[in-house]
């Protein structure tokens, strides 16, 4: 199966917020309780209900039943579900992927020119992409920074390394209509995620990048690891669910 995805609004009413809330287990409840503002709550609430609401349609069974486990890295996952699941979130829009056996990583970010400085482009770039940031213009720089950094996130995403591994050992493209086969991990991916500790993974994955539909002012890219020997697997068309979709049952 191909991967699919979810855009979420993540917007809700304090009375939807707690309906949603029960869908939860202890320890979700816990933190969303301890954010301070009510936005950020809300966000959470409804981020984490969506992710639940579609893993239970994946599986045939009611969201609330469903348990994480911690991965290696702490990367949440379902024991023995075969899915892949990953959440990213910017502002009030969540995006969330799923693998059928297939690892996958996912990213939003809201484009914000004022981030785009000359000291984070040399901060998160290698050196082949700051030679690809020297011959764009300078007014495209804010754009191709935030597709550099939404393909480069949801790389490790996918990997589930966090920022253990270092952004300038992952080269990706820059250009807008770069193919799907532009990922290059330096060592190599299956050193990488052995020495983070994920013994479960093929030493042989390849790795595809997409760029995803995503709201007016934001970025959004998908990238799904999958063994060398497979053909490519777009992701299938961008989803969406609503507070109508994400009902916790009686």
């Amino acid at each position: 199966m191909t991967p699919e995805l979810w855009l979420v609004p993540l917007w809700a009413s304090a009375e939807q917020q707690a309906r949603l809330a029960t869908m939860l287990e202890p320890h979700e409840r816990e933190r969303l309780e301890r954010f301070v503002f009510p936005w950020l709550r809300i966000r959470y609430a409804v981020a984490h209900a969506a992710l639940r609401t579609v893993a239970g349609r994946c599986l045939g069974v009611p969201p609330a039943s469903l348990r994480w486990a911690a991965g290696p890295n702490g990367k949440p996952w379902l024991p023995g579900s075969g899915l892949e699941l990953n959440m990213s979130h910017a502002g009030d829009w969540g995006l969330i992927a799923v693998g059928h056996r297939h690892v996958v990583g996912v990213d939003i970010e809201a484009i914000a020119p004022n981030r785009a400085s000359p000291d984070m482009i040399r901060a998160v770039t290698s050196t082949a992409e700051r030679a690809a940031f020297a011959a764009l213009p300078e007014r495209e720089h804010a754009v191709a920074f935030f597709r550099l950094w939404v393909r480069k996130e949801a790389v490790i995403k996918a990997l589930g390394t966090g920022l253990s591994r270092r952004l300038d050992s992952i080269d990706v493209p820059l250009a807008a209509d770069a193919p799907p086969d532009g990922v290059v991990l330096r060592p190599s991916d299956a050193d990488a995620r052995a020495r983070h500790g994920d013994p479960s993974t093929s030493p042989d994955l390849r790795w595809w990048l997409w760029d995803v539909p995503a709201p007016l002012g934001h970025l959004a890219a998908i990238v799904v690891g999958q063994p060398a020997d497979e053909p490519e697997r777009p992701p299938g068309p961008l989803g969406w669910l609503g507070l109508e979709d994400l009902d916790p049952g009686p």
